[in-house]
């Protein structure tokens, strides 16, 4: 069983779930989530697990100066989401986590990941070129993802990592191709609800 709260703008502040039997809110484990002010938007801020580890989200304010986005201050100003932090009680506090690049205002071309040193990235290596002739190798000319390249720190792709092509076909709907060159294995499928 599960049963949820929310606060006044009907945003999701603490879920329970119970393993075994009905809900009880003075043991059933649960996770919380927390807000900014509504004065500022309202946008979330982060988690809390049962155990009491936390998971930061940040929108460009000091923890996305202090992880180097030269964006933060445009990040801060419109709520865009900066990146995701370990909080406390996780043994790694401070650590980031994961870190977004944007193209525009809300389309991310890279998910950097600092602690693992592996990255999804739309963009192309120094003087690549892609289909809509600038450095975002995985986005058509018409703005469409078509290639996702996992890389290492260094731009390098990363071995077992699946990289993933997308193409459209002549009725507009639109495919996904896997091709992980570790294993050999290929395939695609067509992605529901796309026409």
């Amino acid at each position: 069983m599960s049963s949820c709260y929310h606060n006044g703008l009907g945003q999701l502040t603490q879920q329970y779930q119970a393993v075994t039997g009905a809900v009880d809110t003075s043991s059933t484990p649960y996770v919380g989530y927390n807000y900014s002010d509504p004065s500022n938007g309202s946008l979330p801020t982060g988690m809390v697990y049962p155990n009491g580890r936390t998971i930061n989200y940040n929108y460009g304010d000091t923890g996305g100066v202090l992880m180097g986005n030269s964006n933060a201050m445009l990040d801060n100003a419109i709520g865009r989401l900066d990146g995701i932090v370990d909080g406390t009680n996780s043994g790694d506090a401070g650590q980031v986590l994961e870190q977004y690049s944007y193209l525009g205002l809300s389309t991310i071309v890279a998910r950097n990941h600092p602690q693992t040193g592996i990255n999804l990235t739309l963009v192309g290596a120094s003087g690549s070129i892609g289909t809509g002739g600038d450095q975002y190798v995985g986005l058509d000319q018409l703005g469409r993802i078509v290639n996702q390249n996992w890389v290492n720190s260094t731009g390098s792709t990363v071995d077992g990592y699946t990289n993933t092509y997308y193409a459209t076909d002549s009725a507009g709907n639109q495919w996904t191709v896997f091709n992980n060159p570790q294993t050999g294995d290929f395939g695609g499928e067509h992605l529901s609800g796309q026409r």
